[in-house]
C-alpha cells in the first residue's frame, strides 16, 4: 500500500466530510467546526493508523462518532431553511421549488428520525457513495451489517411514504 501523510489524507477527503457531516447535521458552521475536531483526533491517532487499514473509512468513523458527540449535545426541532437552500433546482417555477422544499423537508425529517446507525450508513452509502466495506469500516461493524442498516433505513422510508397521503401509493 502506498504510504500516505497526514495533508495528503485531509487534502483528499475533507471536502466530501464536510459534505456528509453537513447532511448529518444539518448546520454548515457546526459541521465545519465538527470536521475540524474530527482531523484533530484524527491527527492524533494517525501515528498508530495501520498501513493497511482504509484511511477513507477510519477518517468517517471519526467524523460520525463525533457528530454523534455533538447530537448528543443537541437534537434538531426543525429543518433550518438553509439547509435545503442549495437542493431546490434554480430551472424549476417556484411553485416548483416549493413543493420540492416540502418533499425534501419531509425526507429530511423521515431520514432524521432513524435509528443513527441506520441514518449514518443511509448518508455513508446513498449520499456519500462509499463501498458497504468502507461504511463498514466507519460504522465499526461488519459489510452484512452495513449492508442491513442500509437495507432497514430504506425499507422504513419507504413504508413512511407509502403510508403518508401524497406521497407515493397508498396502501
Amino acid at each position: 500500500m502506498v504510504e500516505i501523510s497526514f495533508d495528503g489524507l485531509v487534502e483528499a477527503h475533507a471536502g466530501e466530510l464536510l459534505g456528509f457531516l453537513q447532511r448529518m447535521l444539518q448546520d454548515r458552521q457546526e459541521a465545519e467546526d465538527v470536521l475540524q475536531e474530527s482531523f484533530l483526533r484524527a491527527y492524533r491517532a494517525f501515528p498508530r493508523l495501520n498501513a493497511d487499514a482504509h484511511h477513507r473509512g477510519w477518517l468517517y468513523r471519526i467524523a460520525i462518532n463525533t457528530a454523534r458527540t455533538q447530537l448528543g449535545r443537541r437534537r434538531p426541532e426543525s429543518l433550518p431553511p438553509e439547509a435545503l437552500d442549495d437542493l431546490a433546482g434554480e430551472e424549476n417555477t417556484p411553485e416548483d421549488q416549493h413543493m420540492q422544499g416540502d418533499l425534501m423537508a419531509a425526507v429530511y425529517q423521515a431520514v432524521e428520525a432513524l435509528p443513527q446507525q441506520q441514518r449514518a450508513a443511509l448518508l455513508l452509502r446513498m449520499f456519500q457513495g462509499l463501498e458497504y466495506d468502507v461504511v463498514a469500516e466507519a460504522l465499526g461493524c461488519s459489510s452484512e451489517t452495513a449492508r442491513a442498516h442500509v437495507y432497514q433505513a430504506v425499507r422504513k422510508l419507504r413504508s413512511r411514504f407509502a403510508a403518508e397521503p401524497g406521497h407515493g401509493r397508498s396502501r
